[in-house]
């Protein structure tokens, strides 16, 4: 450490007066003050006060009181669980439940004026409801027209491997 002996009470390398070291002790050299001290205040950052300055009294700019979303109308959940269910359970029936439901959900809605939500949820039930009644439409008919050939007895079905192709003639008994 150092040669020179320690007063009572202090710690070895402080004089008691910044910038002033005892010689010798942790690197420093006599008559300069410790590496990284300038005798000054620490600086503050660009766009800060200097310490001692009030700050201002009214918020940031761009916050203000949260908002927050209107509930949802029960009945638009409704509609929206029971058109997707319409497409493992019942398809048609759910899928006229679930239009039935979007509708009193859409009525609901537009006369809470703005208290109740769930327009987009409305709108997502009718469209999936349409889209499974169509297609189920789609499907019963191609099956009542296989089920007409077939019940006919046709020469002109033809098994092959891939299954059955039916010409056009015989569907229209030409």
């Amino acid at each position: 450490m150092s040669d020179q002996p320690q007063q009572s009470g202090s710690q070895p390398g402080w004089s008691g007066q910044p910038g002033n070291p005892q010689p010798g002790q942790y690197g420093s050299q006599p008559g300069y003050p410790p590496p990284g001290y300038s005798g000054a205040p620490p600086a503050q950052g660009p766009g800060y006060p200097p310490p001692g300055f009030a700050q201002p009294a009214y918020p940031a700019p761009g916050y203000g009181p949260p908002v927050y979303a209107p509930p949802t109308a029960g009945s638009a959940t409704t509609a929206l669980v029971l058109s997707i269910l319409s497409w493992v359970l019942v398809p048609i029936i759910l899928a006229i439940v679930a239009l039935v439901f979007a509708s009193k959900a859409r009525a609901e809605i537009e006369a809470s004026g703005g208290r109740l939500g769930g327009a987009g949820m409305v709108s997502a039930a009718k469209i999936i409801s349409w889209i499974n009644i169509i297609l189920w439409g789609i499907g019963t008919v191609f099956l009542v027209i296989f089920l007409v050939v077939v019940a006919r007895g046709s020469s002109s079905v033809i098994m092959d491997d891939t299954g059955f192709t039916v010409g056009l003639a015989t569907l229209f008994g030409r």
